[in-house]
Order: structure tokens, then C-alpha cells, then sequence
């Protein structure tokens, strides 16, 4: 049977973070300012403009299957997400900005308690993790970035695992140089600007391809099993601590974005 949501039921998604699963099912769901307050690691998961003292979720009836810029189509469906219930939120845009149409916001924190389950995407449910994005790909911030980066780094020394961090350096330090380069250009229209938009870019995207191989060795020794799925190190986790129910998405959206 599927989750029975409500009128003001919410869905929080952190992509592939698993490191961001684990911190909230130990300490809540928490906006930058607070995890801050509670010396907790903190890195967006997408891009956004939310203040740092709100957390972004979809209201469920709020959804709209045929708006596939909505935060649901864009984030919900291809990732790890959390329902939650009893949590009041602002969807005002006179007051906070609010990016997408299904997007409401919550101050500062949701209580562990406040978490009812969790959402998986069946399609990725049998995927490996060598085959999952860790980082933020459309985030243009090298501080974010970086900050992902070394969320990842010191979670998979709580397994035990160190990673290659010379390579990683290597790649720290030509993102950062980009970084400084895009800075300086006054034109933002123009060719070099474009370039080096598209040099940051395509940097991201070699640092998070090292951090699936990273990862997939890390839990490939750990669980000694050379497929470890994504389901395999969701279950891992969620046994660590509250066994919440894990669902699938709504299937009404999965099928009319098939028909599209």
C-alpha cells in the first residue's frame, strides 16, 4: 500500500546525500543557521536561494504532474526524500522567496519526530552506487561545492575509508582557479565568461564522477559485496536508527511523465 498523504502533507528530498540522510535521522531536518548553532555540517544539496533559515519542501497538494520545472518533477522524483507531517510552512512570495509553484518553506528546523517515511524512486532502487550523483551538478558556488566535498570526505571516514585526497586536491585546486577567473570578468555575455562557466561545470562533474568511484569502494568493502545498491545502503542506514517506512513516489506523476 502506498502512503496515505494529506492535504498539508510535505516532502523534503536530499538527492543522493548520504550523509545528509544519516545526520537527519540522527538530529532532524535543519536549516544552515541551525545546524550552525548545533556545530553540525551543513551543504545545500541544489541550487537555490533560500534564506538560511528556512528549509525547502513541496507541499503534496501543491503538486502538478505536467510542470516538470516544479521542485517535485525536478528533485522528489530523482532522489532520496522524507514525508512529513504537522509542520507548518510559509508560502508566502511577499515575503520569502519561493523558486517553484509547489514550493513551501519551513523555519529552522523539523523535529525527527515530524518525519513519517521515506520516499525512494523504484528506478533507483537497484542501481549501484558507482552509478549515482553525489554532488550538486548545476551549482555554480565553489564554496558549495567544496563544502559537499568535504561533507563526503569526512563521512566515509566514519567507515573507515580515506580517499584518494592528492587527486582530490587536484581537482580542489583547478575549481578554484576557475572560480577566480570567472570572477574577475566584467562580462558576463561574453565568450571567456562562457567558457569558463562551462570549464567550472564540467569540473564539478569529474569531481563527483571521483567521488562515485570513492564511494563504491568505500561501501564495497564494507559490505563486502562488489554491487552494493542504493537500497542496500538506504536500509543499512535506516535500520541504524527509526525503521521508517519507505515508499515509493506517487504513481500518478511516474505515469504522466511517461506519457509526455
Amino acid at each position: 500500500m502506498g502512503y496515505k498523504y494529506s492535504d498539508n502533507t510535505l516532502i523534503h528530498s536530499i538527492g543522493f546525500n548520504f550523509a545528509r540522510l544519516e545526520s537527519i535521522l540522527k538530529y532532524g531536518i535543519l536549516s544552515s543557521k541551525k545546524a550552525k548553532e548545533k556545530n553540525i555540517s551543513f551543504a545545500r544539496n541544489h541550487s537555490g536561494y533560500n534564506l538560511d533559515d528556512t528549509i525547502s519542501a513541496v507541499r503534496y497538494i501543491y503538486i502538478n504532474p505536467t510542470d516538470y520545472t516544479s521542485s517535485y518533477c525536478k528533485y522528489t522524483t530523482s532522489g532520496i526524500g522524507f514525508i512529513l507531517e504537522d509542520v507548518p510552512y510559509i508560502y508566502d512570495v511577499s515575503t520569502r522567496v519561493i523558486n517553484h509553484s509547489d514550493e513551501v518553506l519551513v523555519e529552522d528546523n523539523v523535529d525527527v519526530s515530524k518525519i513519517k517515511a521515506m520516499l525512494v524512486p523504484i528506478e533507483y532502487r537497484n542501481t549501484s552506487l558507482k552509478d549515482l550523483n553525489y554532488l550538486p551538478l548545476d551549482s555554480t558556488s565553489y564554496v558549495n561545492v567544496k563544502k559537499n566535498c568535504d561533507i563526503l570526505i569526512d563521512y566515509l571516514k566514519d567507515y573507515n575509508y580515506e580517499v584518494d585526497i592528492d587527486e582530490y586536491k587536484s581537482y580542489l585546486v583547478e575549481l578554484y582557479l576557475t572560480n577566480e577567473a570567472i570572477s574577475k570578468i566584467e562580462d558576463k555575455s561574453g565568450e571567456d565568461y562562457c567558457e569558463l562557466e562551462n570549464n567550472f561545470r564540467e569540473l564539478v562533474f569529474e569531481l563527483n564522477e571521483f567521488f562515485k568511484t570513492e564511494i563504491f569502494i568505500c561501501f564495497a568493502k564494507f559490505f563486502n559485496n562488489n554491487n552494493v545498491t542504493l537500497m542496500d545502503l538506504v536500509n543499512y542506514i535506516n535500520d541504524k536508527y527509526y525503521h521508517l517506512p519507505i515508499y515509493d513516489i506517487p504513481f500518478y506523476v511516474r505515469k504522466r511523465k511517461i506519457e509526455k
